[in-house]
């Protein structure tokens, strides 16, 4: 089980600065966003995030898409050449732009076509295909994004596990039970209520998150007040809990 971050969790902070925090918290790999560090298509820069990244002596987990299927930009092609330029297996993407209670059965099975599209020319490359847990999407609940999972009929397509703010920490767990089969990777924060707390707060929810599925990885996504001290100080934590539960 490898233990990172996700470079959106620090927008503002340049590659080489993200480095160098990951490898200071003594962590394994880096999740590199789309949105900022690495966007789609830019290959010569996503090669050389790579190239650094290996460099520091860390790995490129994934590459965090905002892809969302639907948009008129949508290039399976060009997205899966970003993911083998960081040199990774993994791509994370959004289940569109609809909620799974409002989405008609029109958008949704369109979805579910591109999904297809995606899913089988990221398998061409050996590349997993990964859904965010996340509000207005079709991935916004378990049911959903099960659901979701099996109308593509794609084995690479997986799905993250994040903990669903303002829900009880036994319905989370419960959420993590029904999902685990097909959960990838997880997104690592701790809110109590609506409120960001230091991840050490979330230690016995964690605990128990990982006696239920040990992922691939884990990503520290977003920190309390964004700062880099309390990220280190969430890393930390996160190997402590690591440690408690593997003994």
């Amino acid at each position: 089980m490898k233990t990172g971050l996700c470079s959106i969790t620090f927008r503002d902070l340049s590659v080489n600065e993200i480095i160098k925090l990951v490898a200071d918290a003594q962590l394994d790999v880096i999740e590199w966003g789309g949105d900022i560090h690495v966007p789609q298509g830019n290959i010569k820069l996503a090669e050389e995030t790579a190239r650094l990244t290996r460099e520091a002596g860390l790995t490129v987990s994934s590459y965090g898409s905002y892809e969302r299927l639907t948009d008129d930009e949508f290039s399976p092609d060009q997205l899966l050449d970003t993911v083998d330029a960081l040199d990774c297996k993994q791509l994370r993407i959004w289940g569109g732009r609809q909620g799974s209670a409002t989405i008609n059965s029109d958008d949704y099975n369109l979805l579910v076509d591109l999904c297809q599209v995606l899913t089988r020319a990221a398998q061409e490359r050996g590349i997993e295909v990964s859904l965010e847990f996340h509000g207005n999407t079709v991935a916004d609940t378990a049911k959903s994004c099960l659901d979701f999972i099996a109308d593509v009929g794609q084995e690479n397509l997986k799905c993250y596990y994040q903990q669903t703010i303002n829900e009880m920490d036994a319905l989370n767990l419960g959420i993590l039970q029904s999902m685990k089969a097909h959960v990838s990777n997880f997104h690592c924060f701790y809110y109590e209520n609506d409120i960001q707390v230091e991840l050490i707060h979330g230690m016995e929810f964690w605990q128990k998150a990982l006696e239920i599925y040990q992922p691939e990885t884990i990503l520290i996504e977003f920190v309390k007040d964004g700062e880099p001290q309390q990220f280190l100080d969430d890393a930390t934590s996160l190997l402590k809990i690591i440690n408690s539960v593997s003994g």
